[in-house]
Order: structure tokens, then C-alpha cells, then sequence
């Protein structure tokens, strides 16, 4: 897995103009954190709970809905006159040509009687939601996009400008160079699925992206010299060359989000 893994990453890198990454053991927790979530707040679920993907356990299905929960704020507008442009939304956030690693996140409050009445706990959500990352003192966010849907306008307010320095502080901090590193689009209107709750998601170009690099390339090389494997690999051509070209560009990638 981890040569696929590498192989992939080096490629998408060439030949992509934005890349999604996603963690399994990521997902994965997240799903049994949502599974037991579930289960503590109600043990007598009622049979529209029971039929809620994502609360399935720790399935590939249920993995698959957080990604599909993160993304469906940010592919699909509020305003059905106003649609996705794809382009802008990867030009946002992937500055660089050399910075084109993203990760998403995404999380729902709901209250008994309607959405919440500050944006407190929708945040705190978000940080419950997104993986730990160690503080860069120099910042951590190259490029980030949010979107809230479902949040009354009296609760927005009538500038998102505090609201967008507030979601970059939670993820770490803009680097000093980037002075648009982030942008926050806020909708009263919730999404269809999801009609009594607010729902928050981001995509995010931060410097955990070397993080996550690093162990990949890591269990790669260790598995590469001692030629594990490797047989499955040269039978269809991938033999050296390509091995060290992948390393180069992952290395080259980790380098870039470092010096950030």
C-alpha cells in the first residue's frame, strides 16, 4: 500500500492542478467516533437514525459518507442562480503549483429547536472534526475555503471578516506571506438533507500536508530497501527510476510545505 500510495501522490503532483488527500486511519477514526457518538446520545435511536449511513459503524460505507459530507457544502451552492465554479474554488485554494495538497473537513450542529444561536459551537464542532496538528510559529494555512450553510443572519453578522480570522486562527494561523489565505462564504440557507442543522465544511492547504507526506514516504522507503515486494512492481515495468523519480518529487513536495 505504501508504494501505491507513493506512486500515486508523485503523479497526481505532475499532473493535477489540485489534489483531495485523505487519511484512511483518519476516517476511520472518525467514523468509530461518530458510531459511538450515536450510541451514547441515544440508545433507542429511532428508525430514521438507524437508517443514517454514517452512523453504520465502521464501514467503508460510512467512511465514504464523512467524505461525502465534507464535500457536499462545498460542490453544491446555496443559491441554485449562482453555480460552482470548479476552477475558482481549485485557484482558491492552491496558490502555488508547487502547494497543491487540500484536506477537507466538515461537521453539523443541530439544536432541538433550530440552528444555534452563536457561531461558538459551530467552530468548536470543527475543531472536534479536524486532525491535530502541531502549531507552526510561523503560521500553518497556505490557502483555505469554508462555507456555512443553515446559519440565521442575525448570528453572521453583517461582516465575515471576523469570522474568516477566527477560522484560520483555529487551523493553525496564516502564513505571513499569504495575506488572502482565507475565505469564509456564509448561507442562511441549510442543505436539503440536513434542513434543521448548520453545517460548516473547509477545505484547507496547510502545512500538515508535510506531516502526512513524511509517514507515507517513510514506510515506503523502509519497505524499498529491503526490496519488499518489489518483485509485483518490476514484473510491470516499475522498477528504479520510477521508485526514485517518486521519492524525488514527495521529498521535493515535503520541502516546499516546510519552508512555507
Amino acid at each position: 500500500q505504501s508504494y501505491n500510495v507513493l506512486l500515486a501522490l508523485a503523479s497526481l503532483q505532475e499532473l493535477a492542478d489540485g489534489i483531495l488527500l485523505y487519511e484512511n486511519d483518519w476516517l476511520l477514526s472518525s467514523a468509530e467516533g461518530r458510531a459511538a457518538q450515536s450510541i451514547t446520545s441515544s440508545s433507542g435511536a429511532s428508525g430514521e437514525e438507524e437508517q443514517k449511513p454514517w452512523l453504520r459503524g465502521t464501514s467503508l460505507e460510512s467512511m465514504n459518507n464523512i467524505v461525502a459530507r465534507g464535500l457536499v457544502p462545498l460542490l453544491c451552492p446555496a443559491l441554485d442562480a449562482v453555480p460552482l465554479d470548479l476552477g475558482d474554488l481549485v485557484a482558491g485554494v492552491v496558490p502555488m503549483a508547487t502547494h497543491k495538497f487540500t484536506q477537507t473537513f466538515s461537521a453539523e450542529v443541530s439544536a432541538p429547536h433550530g440552528p444555534p444561536s452563536e457561531m461558538k459551537p459551530v467552530f468548536d464542532a470543527l475543531a472536534r472534526a479536524t486532525p491535530k496538528t502541531q502549531r507552526c510559529a510561523n503560521g500553518n494555512v497556505i490557502a483555505a475555503y469554508g462555507t456555512i450553510r443553515g446559519m440565521p443572519n442575525n448570528v453572521l453578522g453583517s461582516s465575515t471578516k471576523t469570522l474568516q480570522s477566527d477560522l484560520l486562527e483555529r487551523l493553525g494561523g496564516a502564513v505571513p506571506w499569504q495575506p488572502f489565505a482565507g475565505e469564509l462564504r456564509c448561507s442562511h440557507v441549510p442543505l436539503r438533507q440536513a434542513p434543521a442543522a448548520t453545517r460548516i465544511s473547509v477545505v484547507a492547504n496547510w502545512k500538515r500536508t508535510a506531516q502526512v507526506l513524511e509517514a507515507i514516504s517513510s514506510r515506503a522507503r523502509q519497505k524499498y530497501a529491503s526490496r519488499m515486494f518489489l518483485q509485483w512492481y518490476d514484473r510491470y515495468n516499475f522498477g528504479p527510476d520510477t521508485f526514485a523519480q517518486a521519492f524525488e518529487v514527495v521529498d521535493e513536495v515535503m520541502a516546499n510545505y516546510n519552508a512555507s
